[in-house]
């Protein structure tokens, strides 16, 4: 049994409370930016959702000579383009149904499990379709990110291979002893 002592616990209804505030948020940071990305047709997608992740695929993005995109979905400004963020949250809150039904109908580990992931497993509903319906309509030619953490890239590999398309992972932070 994993000791996760260490992280903050939340219920189900502190994270469905999590999931309204991050769906204002991303509604506020949506507005603020006012133009996105949606088309990276036949383009090499680099995508970032940190300064540390940005500044890992930067020199690689600049030594490039494809035709290119960065991708960036952080709360600074840095040069490229953005996916809305707003969006894949509302579109997460119609699973929102589905979503409760396979929490309640879970055991008490997977129950553990979500309640200690902040709100991405209900986010990851969202993206989902998203990114499926952007991959569909408009391929690129690969995909570069530089964390497989986060559901949202780790759905952009999924689609990569669903799609038959090179992806590719650079470190973006040293590997530490503990």
């Amino acid at each position: 049994k994993i000791d996760k002592s260490f992280l903050s616990k939340r219920g189900i209804y502190k994270n469905l409370l999590f999931f309204i505030i991050k769906l204002a948020r991303n509604l506020f940071s949506d507005l603020r930016r006012g133009k996105f990305l949606i088309s990276f047709k036949d383009r090499v997608v680099f995508y970032s959702t940190s300064l540390n992740e940005y500044y890992s695929l930067k020199e690689v993005y600049n030594i490039l000579s494809l035709s290119k995109l960065f991708v960036n979905n952080p709360p600074y400004n840095k040069p490229g383009e953005y996916f809305p963020r707003f969006l894949p949250s509302l579109i997460s809150l119609f699973y929102l149904p589905a979503f409760l039904k396979f929490y309640f109908s879970s055991d008490t580990t997977t129950k553990d499990n979500i309640n200690y992931s902040r709100n991405d497993v209900l986010h990851t509903y969202g993206y989902y379709v998203f990114l499926k319906y952007i991959f569909k309509k408009f391929k690129p030619r690969a995909v570069v990110i530089s964390n497989d953490h986060l559901s949202e890239m780790r759905i952009m590999i999924h689609f990569c291979k669903i799609y038959n398309l090179p992806s590719f992972y650079i470190q973006h932070a040293s590997i530490t002893s503990s």
